[in-house]
């Protein structure tokens, strides 16, 4: 077996020079016996969802509490066009979640709550027999009562994409994102690191190893038109998971005893998408990102340098520790703010008044911050156990517009009732799920009354009626949020660190 053989397979990452790494190699593998047999090729077995039971609906009864919906396609190989990844340009568009996308006309309509879309690029998802495309969507329950109005909303979605054809501003926005990540990304483990690049010499060229997976080299508007034209409703495969399923599904899986149905779609559906399908003129692409950073330059030191960080303002507001970074010399800023409240463990009405209060600005955030997202600028919401922790990171030069994005939406927080009511029976389902989990119940429930928790919850739900502003909202829920984006601000105490 020689060594340039052996090397097609074989990465070692360590501080050792690369004479004492090939010596290693010679005398672990070398021995190695060559069975002279070439690489299996399957390129040849092509359509392997060329099938009668494909294009159908799929019901599916799951183990948690949950309504998803998944829609697939089956398309030719797509590793060869690594270089434009029509693939992951399509998913960007169709995952996202700014003004004009999918997921925030069906969040508008409080029927989804989340929105995932594309392909791995590797393993099941890609390989030299066919490449899935795949749209995975969280809904409400009235989002799963209106499921197929929903799955119209994606195919309205994609005869825009194909209709506008390729957008080469976008995909420059993409490049610069994706470079930006790549040239500054952190550390990897090395186990990881070595077995993602073994894995890319099986499938890029040698100059490509490093990047090939992960940079977008070149726009081809063909070869991103031709994808697009083969996700259409005829070729679609639904995928439908609820607990309402439960009864309505006569098939049992054989590896997992997983109960399911399988049907035609209804002609009336069928119809309406084999013809001209109408745009939806809420439904249009991104405008243009101002959250992508430009601007890599180092500040200058401005104080001592200190192995810890120091604390620079100490009042009666709060508190400021600061510590420069000056070893990974890295043009990303990162911010914590933990807004302490002794309310929240008052009661376990208060405590889901909290996990709704998170929730909801969450939501109300995810679309005007969704661009500072993808540009790596990154923001957390916690539901402490203590308070309210906000949490930032990313490139020092648009940093600050996502934080004013976010204290501007914590000062002026609202909630509409169909968004407080979405959110309630998500809560429900999350606390039954972690109920459902013996260790999970074993460790929360005598600390956190959990089950007090989801009493309290349907309690809130039904005083829905009560609400007076920007619709209707129970009055305490409103005095509890005042309390959080107001005076924790201005009269509690509070903790900042920035390291």
């Amino acid at each position: 077996c020689s060594l340039d053989v052996l090397l097609s397979d074989c990465v070692l990452c360590c501080l050792e020079t690369l004479d004492t790494l090939e010596q290693w190699v010679r005398e672990i593998f070398s021995k190695v016996p060559n069975n002279g047999e070439l690489k299996a090729d399957f390129s040849h077995l092509l359509q392997p969802f060329d099938t009668p039971a494909f294009n159908k609906l799929y019901r599916v009864v799951p183990v948690r509490k949950v309504h998803a919906l998944n829609i697939s396609w089956a398309v030719p190989p797509q590793g060869k066009h690594y270089r434009v990844k029509p693939l992951h340009y399509i998913s960007w568009l169709i995952g996202h979640e700014g003004t004009g996308s999918i997921l925030s006309l069906l969040r508008k309509k409080c029927w989804a709550m989340a929105l995932f879309g594309g392909n791995s690029e590797t393993g099941f998802d890609q390989n030299t027999t066919y490449s899935i495309f795949s749209i995975s969507i969280t809904l409400t329950n009235l989002g799963f009562q209106n499921f197929y109005q929903v799955v119209h909303l994606v195919f309205q979605y994609l005869k825009m994409l194909q209709t506008l054809g390729p957008q080469e501003r976008i995909y420059e926005e993409i490049q610069k994102i994706e470079a930006n990540e790549f040239h500054y990304q952190e550390q990897t483990d090395p186990i990881e690191f070595v077995e993602n690049i073994c894995e890319n010499m099986q499938l890029f060229p040698k100059e490509d190893f490093l990047t090939g997976d992960q940079l977008m080299f070149e726009f081809d508007q063909e070869v991103i038109s031709a994808a697009l034209s083969l996700l259409t409703p005829d070729k679609a495969n639904l995928l439908l998971l609820s607990p309402e399923n439960e009864g309505h599904c006569q098939l049992r899986e054989k590896w997992f005893g997983t109960c399911y149905s399988k049907e035609d779609i209804p002609e009336e559906w069928a119809q309406r998408w084999a013809g001209d399908l109408e745009l939806n003129l809420e439904l249009h692409l991104p405008a243009k990102n101002k959250y992508i950073a430009t601007d890599f330059a180092l500040k200058a030191s401005d104080c001592p340098d200190t192995e810890f960080p120091v604390r620079i303002v100490n009042n009666e507001r709060g508190c400021l520790w600061y510590k420069k970074d000056n070893k990974f010399k890295i043009p990303k800023a990162y911010i914590r703010f933990n807004l302490i409240s002794p309310m929240i463990q008052k009661s376990p009405d208060n405590l889901v008044l909290f996990d709704l209060f998170v929730n909801i600005l969450a939501h109300n955030l995810a679309e005007p911050a969704y661009e500072a997202d993808v540009a790596q600028l990154d923001y957390k919401l916690v539901a402490g156990e203590h308070g309210f922790v906000i949490g930032f990171k990313g490139f020092n030069h648009k940093l600050p517009l996502l934080l004013k994005l976010v204290v501007d939406h914590l000062a002026e927080f609202s909630a509409a009732p169909g968004v407080f009511n979405m959110f309630s029976e998500q809560l429900k389902k999350a606390y039954f799920n972690i109920l459902i989990k013996p260790e999970r119940l074993g460790k929360y429930v005598p600390h956190t009354a959990d089950t007090d928790s989801v009493n309290s919850l349907s309690c809130h739900q039904h005083n829905v009626k009560g609400f007076t502003v920007f619709g209707k909202y129970p009055d305490n829920i409103v005095e509890f949020a005042i309390t959080i984006t107001l005076n924790k601000l201005t009269q509690e105490s509070f903790l900042l660190i920035i390291v």
